[in-house]
């Protein structure tokens, strides 16, 4: 989904949109409560979408307006400092996940 092109209905069951679309939705639909799981990608990058994304979404969480499931991904993350970020908004402790790849010569 991107600005104003919406293909989904109600048997759409994934949905790749942009930070500022999640961001429009968590306005329109606070409680997030159509969607099962977040996936961020990319999150290393820090623009100001994904940077305000995320103070969203861990003060939501804190204040238990969220019950869905977030996962943070990026090649060059450091996990350890998302984790510590988003622990007081969870109530277990946070285990990365370490997936092995290959380092590409650009």
């Amino acid at each position: 989904q991107i600005r104003f092109v919406n293909k989904h209905n109600d048997s759409t069951k994934l949905i790749y949109a942009t930070t500022a679309i999640v961001l429009r939705r968590l306005h329109s639909e606070p409680d997030l409560n159509s969607i099962g799981c977040l996936i961020l990608d990319e999150v290393h990058e820090g623009d100001v979408h994904t940077d305000f994304l995320l103070l969203l979404l861990r003060d939501a969480l804190i204040k238990g307006k969220l019950k869905i499931k977030i996962v943070l991904m990026s090649a060059t993350l450091k996990a350890e400092d998302f984790c510590a970020y988003l622990e007081k908004a969870n109530s277990s402790p946070l285990k990365p996940v370490y997936i092995e790849g290959r380092m590409f010569p650009v």
